[in-house]
């Protein structure tokens, strides 16, 4: 077996921050007793002097403008199950171990192009979620959980793949990246053990008097003489996150750079599901008594975060901010199936209409619900009442609207043909010799079809069609009155 580990180095800032507000001073802080500490900060803060360690208020002296958050557990595990949720997408065995995921990656090597490919497949996928994350491989999970320690520590540690090279790979590591109890680690600092090389050389029934059998069997685990399975995370059948900023924000872009990130782990716990949606919900905080509620419709299944903004960017420059935002939640109920775009070389009808319905989306979200149309036929025989304009109330309805039977409608064998171009009025045709004309005397192709109706909304028709073709080689639609005056009338021209 293969095990990647991911160790987020700051695990707390990074789940408060997630790489927003770089230029602005922030901490996070933890209450020991009476006093309130820093328990980490960003990098801007501690170009100003602030370090983990110091109280809140030593922090306040050091940068005036420092924004100071309390530290949140809840937060912290949140942000880890969906990180993991993400990771689903390169491999259905995903675990979280204390700050770090686990995933056995032993079967995808070969989907994602070996091992090189698929690391840099989930730093990038990090990136686009707004953490980064220091990465170790090894055979065993706990071996490649310390081998991720070790990099985050700024400790050479060389990735392993085999297991009988193990041992040795894992023998310079300090005993400090054990996930033991502080009482061990300072046990062990007593005794001198400061490398896992000691550790490994003790004799078995000493390391099992003075530490007991966990940690024998987690040295055992870790080199790969016992099994150490990992329950594996699932995904839900909804999805829903939130982002919470550290203060009020009005700024449109920055709120888009945070929506980014929860489209990002949108699309991650869609590829885990193998679906794709037709409709998010976003909804936007101000405060604790407002919220802003947007619905945003694709005609497409799909599920890359990048069309998904496309249309939230539509929407919310429409729709301007109400007052300041302090969080923003991403909400999917529904799924659907997922169809993967055509990948051939050769022009795709298919990718034609998604390129169209794509436009037909973005218009709907720009200039809102109701004043987007499409044209759609009507169960009618008078040509000039057979289509109707369907307005399309925003983009999520118009798939029925656009890709539904009425606007595709299948071509019986026996229809007959209709003009592409169908005049607004019909126009009045000269006759010669009994012969109509229209840029020279036109030649009956096809015809006669009859359409006689309408006797009952009081606008009747009782008409001959035909397809003629005059001189210039136009090819139209042409009728002739049933009535006495046996008028001929252009109504359409073929394309």
């Amino acid at each position: 077996m293969l095990w990647i580990s991911l160790h987020l180095p700051d695990l707390s800032l990074q789940a408060a921050t997630r790489g927003l507000l770089p230029q602005v001073p922030v901490a996070i802080t933890e209450t020991s007793g009476n006093r309130t500490l820093v328990h980490a900060a960003n990098p801007v803060a501690q170009q100003a002097g602030v370090q983990a360690g110091i109280t809140a208020a030593a922090a306040r002296v050091f940068a005036s403008e420092i924004v100071l958050l309390p530290r949140d557990l809840t937060r912290e595990r949140d942000a880890l199950e969906r990180i993991a949720l993400c990771a689903l997408q390169f491999t259905p065995g995903v675990a979280i171990v204390r700050d770090c995921l686990v995933l056995d990656v032993e079967s995808s090597l070969t989907l994602f192009g070996g091992l090189g490919k698929l690391c840099g497949a989930l730093r990038q996928s990090f990136r686009e979620l707004g953490y980064h994350a220091t990465l170790g491989v090894a055979p065993t999970p706990l071996a490649a959980e310390l081998f991720a320690l070790a990099h985050a520590h700024g400790i050479a540690a060389r990735a392993c793949m085999d297991l009988a090279l193990l041992p040795g790979r894992l023998r310079p590591l300090p005993t400090t990246l054990l996930p033991w109890d502080d009482a061990t680690r300072q046990t062990l600092g007593v005794l001198g053990l400061r490398t896992l090389a000691q550790l490994f050389d003790l004799p078995r029934d000493g390391l099992l008097r003075r530490f007991g059998f966990e940690c024998a069997r987690d040295l055992e685990r870790m080199t790969g003489v016992l099994p150490d399975p990992r329950a594996p995370q699932v995904a839900p059948e909804r999805f829903r996150t939130t982002f919470d900023f550290a203060a009020e924000i009005d700024d449109l872009g920055l709120c888009l750079h945070a929506i980014e990130r929860l489209l990002a782990e949108a699309q991650g716990f869609l590829a885990a599901r193998g679906a794709a949606a037709t409709a998010i919900q976003l909804t936007l905080r101000h405060g604790r008594q407002l919220t802003t509620r947007h619905e945003i419709g694709s005609s497409l299944p799909q599920r890359d975060a990048r069309q998904w903004l496309l249309l939230v960017r539509e929407q919310l420059q429409r729709s301007p901010l109400p007052a300041p935002a302090t969080a923003i939640e991403l909400a999917i109920d529904t799924l659907c199936e997922y169809v993967p775009p055509p990948n051939g070389w050769l022009p795709d009808p298919r990718a034609q209409t998604e390129d169209r319905l794509r436009l037909l989306d973005r218009l709907a979200a720009r200039l809102g619900p109701g004043k987007v149309c499409t044209i759609a036929p009507r169960a009618e025989h008078r040509p000039e009442h057979a289509w109707t304009s369907a307005v399309v109330p925003d983009a999520g309805n118009a798939a029925g609207a656009v890709r539904g039977k009425a606007a595709y409608p299948a071509q019986s064998p026996y229809a007959r043909p209709r003009p592409a171009w169908l005049l607004e009025r019909p126009r009045a045709l000269i006759t010669r010799d009994a012969q109509p004309l229209h840029h020279g005397p036109l030649t009956l192709l096809a015809g006669p079809e009859r359409i006689q109706s309408g006797w009952w909304d009081n606008l009747p028709v009782a008409r001959d069609y035909f397809v003629a073709r005059n001189p210039l080689g136009e090819t139209c639609w042409i009728y002739r009155e049933l009535s006495a005056s046996r008028q001929w009338f252009l109504h359409g021209v073929f394309g």
